[in-house]
C-alpha cells in the first residue's frame, strides 16, 4: 500500500466508523443475514470492476465469485503485510520466538549500537521504528536486496514515539523469520500456515526477481527462488485463499479444530498501538468510539484489496482488485467498509 493510498484510506475509514459502530452486536444476540445488503455489496463490487468478492458469515461461506472467471493468484499488494505478521505469530506459537519485544539486534548483531539498538520487532510491526524511508514504495523497488537496504538505513525518526507508514522497515521481518526458522519467510508460511489451510497456489515474488524485472527488463522465473520475499507487498494469492486467512483470524487462530496460531498473539496483533490506535501489528483496526476496543480488523492494499473481519458479527469479507481491472478512483471501493457493516442485522 503506497502512502497516497494509505492517506485516502484513512479518510474513508474515518467516514465509516460511526456507521460500523452501530453494527457491533451484543453478546448472545441472534445474528441474521441482511439479504438486500448482500445484494447491494455484490452489485457495488461488480460495478467497481472487482476481481473477486468472498463473504463468510456464521461459520460458512455465503458468497464467492471471481468476476472475470479467473482464480489464478494475484498481487495482494499491502495485504501482504498482514499475512506476513502471521509468520511472527507462528514463531511465537511454536516457541521459537519469545515475544515481539525482542530487539532486532538479537538477529542482526550489527544493530547493537546507537539508535538501532532500541528497535524491536514490535516497532517494525506497528510502523514506529524510525527507519528513514522518505520515498515510501519507490524508495525500495530500485534495490536488489531489501533486507540490506533496511539494515543500512539511517534512523531519522524517534523510535517508539511516532507513527510512520514504512515499507522499507517492514521488510526486515522476512529476514528475522528466516534467521529464526531456517526457512525463507514464504516457505515458512507455506509450510506452517498455508498448507494446513489448504492454500496451494499462493507464492511470493522476491527482491531478486523484482530487481531484474523492473530495472533490467528481464523476466526470469528462476529468480523467484533467489533473494527474499518482501513483507511490504508481492504475495500472489487469490480471493478464496485470502478468505481462509480471514477465517483463521476470525476464529482466533483455529482452523477446522486445529490450533495454527496462538490466540494470545492474535489478541496482541489486534490491540491498538499507542502511537496509532488504528494500527495493530501489521493489521489495521476500526475501534468502538466508546470503549476504544476494535470492532473491525482489516488488511488492505493498493487498488482496493481487502480482508475485513467483524469478530462480533462472525463475518469476513474479502475483495480483490488488479491493476488491469482498475479504471478510475471509484474502483478503489472504499465504501466496502460501510456496505459490509450492514450485512448482519
Amino acid at each position: 500500500m503506497n502512502h497516497k493510498w494509505y492517506s485516502i484510506l484513512l479518510v474513508c475509514i474515518t467516514l465509516q466508523i460511526q456507521c460500523l459502530g452501530q453494527s457491533s452486536t451484543k453478546p448472545n444476540r441472534e445474528l441474521v443475514l441482511n439479504a438486500p445488503a448482500l445484494d447491494s455489496l455484490i452489485l457495488k463490487a461488480s460495478e467497481s470492476n472487482s476481481k473477486s468478492l468472498f463473504v463468510y458469515f456464521n461459520n460458512k461461506q455465503i458468497f464467492g465469485k471471481y468476476f472475470d472467471g479467473d482464480a489464478k493468484p494475484q498481487d495482494a499488494m499491502s495485504v501482504t503485510k498482514s499475512v506476513s505478521s502471521l509468520a511472527i505469530g507462528k514463531l511465537i506459537t511454536d516457541g521459537l520466538l519469545s515475544s515481539v519485544d525482542e530487539p532486532v539486534y538479537k538477529f542482526y548483531p550489527e544493530w547493537k549500537q546507537g539508535l538501532k539498538e532500541k528497535i524491536t520487532i514490535r516497532h517494525l510491526l506497528n510502523h514506529t521504528s524510525g527507519i528513514n524511508n522518505p520515498d515510501y514504495t519507490l524508495g525500495v523497488y530500485p534495490f536488489q536486496d531489501y533486507i540490506q537496504l533496511a539494515l543500512t538505513s539511517d534512523i531519522t525518526g524517534k523510535t517508539d514515539s511516532s507513527f510512520f507508514y514504512n515499507n522499507k522497515a517492514v521488510n526486515l521481518i522476512a529476514g528475522i523469520v528466516q534467521k529464526i526458522s531456517g526457512e525463507r519467510m514464504d516457505k515458512y508460511l507455506i509450510n506452517k500456515i498455508f498448507k494446513p489451510l489448504g492454500i496451494t497456489s499462493a507464492y511470493w515474488q522476491t527482491d531478486a526477481y523484482l530487481y531484474s524485472a523492473m530495472n533490467l527488463n528481464v523476466i526470469d522465473s528462476t529468480l523467484l527462488e533467489k533473494g527474499t520475499p518482501p513483507v511490504m507487498a508481492e504475495l500472489f494469492i487469490n480471493g478464496q485463499d485470502l478468505l481462509k486467512i480471514g477465517v483463521l483470524v476470525l476464529n482466533k487462530g483455529i482452523w477446522q479444530g486445529e490450533r495454527i496460531i496462538s490466540e494470545a498473539y492474535l489478541n496482541e496483533a489486534m490491540t491498538p498501538s499507542k502511537m496509532n490506535a488504528g494500527c495493530g501489528l501489521l493489521w489495521w483496526l476500526i475501534n468502538d468510539k466508546t470503549t476504544g476496543k476494535p470492532i473491525v480488523y482489516h488488511a488492505n492494499g493498493y487498488l482496493g484489496n481487502f480482508i475485513l473481519i467483524f469478530p462480533s458479527l462472525k463475518l469476513v469479507v474479502v475483495r480483490t482488485m488488479t491493476q488491469e481491472r482498475w479504471k478510475s478512483d471509484k474502483d478503489d471501493f472504499g465504501s466496502i467498509y460501510q456496505l459490509a457493516g450492514k450485512l448482519v442485522k
